[in-house]
């Protein structure tokens, strides 16, 4: 079950829907407009959500990781998972925060000026923690449907990416 979703009918099963003037989609429609960082989403969040000091800043980034069983060309996905993570400005390691999405109503516009080069750093370890809480996601599901070799990863896709001031 998704954390939060951009779907009607998934979010009237439990899960938070995201919506034009909801911050984390408001910065995933930024993300998507400039793919290459050229512009990223800039927020605010209580410090207390993100663990760091007040002013500490980085990247929060989201990540949708899929398992599936694929057999005769037909796939089905056995697990959803929205991934979250933040990384400090200059750390080398990706804090898993999947309680975070839930503290978005809390967030506000966040500084004009971020560091692009900070970001693409960023996102290159958001990306490699992803793809590791992936592996262990496939791993949870194939010890649910042991000797099953059909069930794989689907390649981890982007969600969204915004640069976080804690404050």
């Amino acid at each position: 079950m998704w954390n939060a979703t951009v779907n009607k009918e998934v979010a009237q099963k439990g899960s938070r829907l995201f919506r034009f003037g909801d911050p984390v989609f408001e910065a995933m429609v930024q993300h998507v407009q400039y793919r290459d960082f050229s512009a990223v989403a800039s927020l605010d969040m209580p410090a207390e959500h993100l663990g760091w000091a007040c002013r500490g800043q980085g990247i929060w980034l989201l990540f949708e990781l899929q398992v599936a069983r694929t057999e005769s060309k037909r796939s089905l996905v056995l697990r959803r998972e929205l991934a979250s993570f933040v990384v400090p400005v200059r750390g080398d390691e990706a804090k898993s925060t999947p309680e975070l999405v839930e503290h978005v109503t809390e967030a506000a516009q966040g500084p004009p000026q971020v560091d692009v080069e900070e970001a693409r750093r960023a996102f290159v370890i958001g990306r490699e923690a992803a793809n590791a809480r992936l592996v262990a996601l496939r791993d949870e599901i194939r010890a649910e449907y042991p000797g099953d070799e059909a069930i794989a990863p689907v390649p981890v896709s982007e969600f969204a990416l915004a640069w976080v001031r804690a404050v």
